[in-house]
């Protein structure tokens, strides 16, 4: 969800500026790639229900998202729609980052795992 929202809101936030001037909003591939990144930087970090979804969906899902970008790169959308898209997009991954910056950095260690100290 998280490349979803990064690569929506960015849209969002591009199409405002073309919205004033009566610009369409061109969608380019590589912002779909940028989402891929931080879907790789960060999905390690979900909570996978089971181990078979930690390979049998994020791979999928990401190159999913890459061959999207490849097929929508270069097509026209309306300012005030990928706006009005992009607007809760942004609120959403905002609230997202906000709720992640509460929670500690360190994961915890399971019971069993040893604690060297020197």
């Amino acid at each position: 969800m998280l490349p979803l929202l990064f690569v929506a809101a960015a849209l969002g936030v591009a199409a405002v500026p073309f919205m004033a001037l009566g610009w369409q909003v061109e969608v380019y591939g590589a912002l779909f790639g940028a989402g891929v990144a931080v879907g790789l930087a960060n999905s390690d970090e979900v909570e996978w229900r089971a181990d078979w979804q930690r390979h049998g969906l994020r791979w999928p899902y990401l190159a999913g998202l890459g061959l999207l970008g490849i097929a929508v790169d270069g097509m026209t959308l309306p300012a005030p729609v990928v706006a009005g898209l992009g607007a809760p997009a942004a609120v959403a991954l905002m609230r997202m980052l906000r709720r992640t910056q509460r929670q500690s950095c360190l994961r915890p260690r399971p019971s069993s795992t040893p604690v060297y100290r020197l």
